[in-house]
């Protein structure tokens, strides 16, 4: 009985060491993977950075400057760069007569008067009347305090306002104003204009 009992136990004992290697086996498989797995390069994401190209406005110099004509410039180009692009002042230019640190806006026309330039009528004699619709891209505060509803603080923000972005691209724009509402603006909307 010894005997089967010692061939018994070793056939039981061949099953148990056949799944022992295969267990083995897995495990160095299962390891060799992970060290392939860690070896491989880690990938990067890409970031994507956005175009430093300027967008360029067209500004129109003319008057008493060195090179008078179309200057293309950057967002954000104040009045006295404009000039100094245009080849600066001439020597017979009113320098006084612009805000130099004013920024330029798409479209605009900037004139330099001369010192022997004349205004067409003294100040006391001009008509108060405007003709409407005034361009609130180009018109100054006496033009603006002349609209329904708006006085000097008023005028003084959509200046503020219109020199900070650029311009109006719509009349609507005038909303984004402080201090400018829908009644205001429906008393405004027919009297402005951003052509």
């Amino acid at each position: 009985m010894n005997q089967s009992t010692q061939q018994q136990s070793k056939k039981e004992s061949r099953p148990d060491l056949f799944y022992l290697a295969l267990a083995v086996l897995f495990g160095f498989g299962v390891g060799g993977l992970i060290l392939i797995l860690n070896k491989r390069p880690k990938l990067e994401p890409i970031q994507i950075l956005p175009t430093t190209t300027p967008v360029l406005m067209a500004v129109h110099v003319s008057g008493a400057v060195q090179k008078p004509g179309v200057i293309y410039v950057a967002r954000d180009t104040r009045i006295g760069e404009v000039i100094d692009e245009a080849g600066g002042f001439s020597v017979d230019a009113d320098q006084d007569s612009l805000n130099l640190a004013a920024y330029v806006y798409d479209g605009q026309r900037i004139h330099v008067p001369s010192l022997t330039e004349v205004s067409v009528q003294p100040l006391e004699d001009q008509d108060e009347s405007f003709s409407y619709p005034i361009n609130i891209n180009h018109c100054s505060v006496d033009d603006l305090i002349s609209l329904p509803g708006i006085g000097e603080t008023k005028a003084a923000a959509i200046i503020k306002y219109r020199e900070a972005n650029g311009g109006f691209t719509t009349v609507e724009d005038i909303l984004n104003v402080s201090g400018i509402g829908p009644s205001i603006f429906s008393d405004i909307k027919e009297l402005i204009t951003v052509k």
